[in-house]
This record gives C-alpha cells, structure tokens and sequence, in this order.
C-alpha cells in the first residue's frame, strides 16, 4: 500500500495562525466604566472582580455572606460544589471590598448576604435583599456590553 503523503516535506509548510479574536474585554477596560462614587458603583466593581478576576459563577457571588469574607486577612470563603474554597484576594481589590462593605452597612447592616441589590423590580422584589444569579449576569452585561461598543 503506498501513501500519498510520504513524500510531503512538512517541515517546510508554513502554517499561518489567525490572529484570536477577544470575545471578552479586558477587566481594567471594564472597571473604568464604574463610578464608585454611587453604591451600585461600588457594588458593581466588585461582581465584577469577584467574576473576572476571581473566576467565581454567578450562583457562587450571588450565595456569598458577609461572614464568608476575611477583610483584613483578604480571604473569601467560597463553596463549589458542596466544599469551602479559599481564595486569596489581591490586596489592591481590597480597598473595593473594604468601600463595598462600608456602602452595604448603610443599605442592609442586618441582612447576612454580601452582594445586595440595589433597586426596586416592580413588585417582583423588594431592594436591599439578596442579588439574585440574574442580578449578577446583567451587572456583567452592562460593563461587558460598554467595553465592546468602546472598542
């Protein structure tokens, strides 16, 4: 049996490799959008770290507590899938959590939940309570979808 492709010298192809097209934008292109001066600004910085930077699902950011995140050691205590998960958080990021904290005190000091929503949905739910899984994806959205049209 003879094959064909014996007498190929592969050695001398050249394979052109197409440039790979970025589907996501940076996350400093993301975080300049945000004016934390404003509460969701500051709560948004932090999804936003928390899911880019952190590589944390949205299920993982909306069940976070107050009580699983070590400020002053920079540790947030995350479960997947049914075991607590450590992750070290950058201490430029902390000065974001540590300004999060101290808007969130002012909305909500007697709900356990770390990330709150900040508005009212027409009967639906109330603000102040839990940010729900979509809450956390069109945070994301938002910043995602001005990065893009930035270029």
């Amino acid at each position: 049996m003879n094959n064909p492709f014996a007498s190929l010298d592969l050695c001398s192809l050249r394979i052109e490799q197409k440039p790979s097209i970025k589907t996501e934008p940076n996350i400093d292109q993301m975080l300049k959008w945000i004016d934390v001066a404003k509460p969701n600004g500051a709560r948004d910085r932090v999804v936003l770290l928390l899911r880019h930077k952190y590589r944390l699902r949205p299920s993982e950011i909306s069940s976070l507590n107050i009580s699983d995140v070590d400020f002053n050691g920079g540790v947030i205590q995350v479960v997947r899938r049914s075991k607590k998960q450590a992750v070290i958080i950058d201490e430029r990021d902390l000065l974001d959590f540590r300004r999060w904290r101290a808007v969130r005190k002012l909305y909500a000091s007697d709900l356990d939940a770390f990330l709150i929503s900040m508005h009212w949905t027409r009967g639906r739910s109330e603000p102040y309570q839990r940010i729900s899984v979509r809450g956390v994806f069109l945070v994301v959205q938002k910043y995602t979808s001005n990065c893009m049209k930035d270029g």
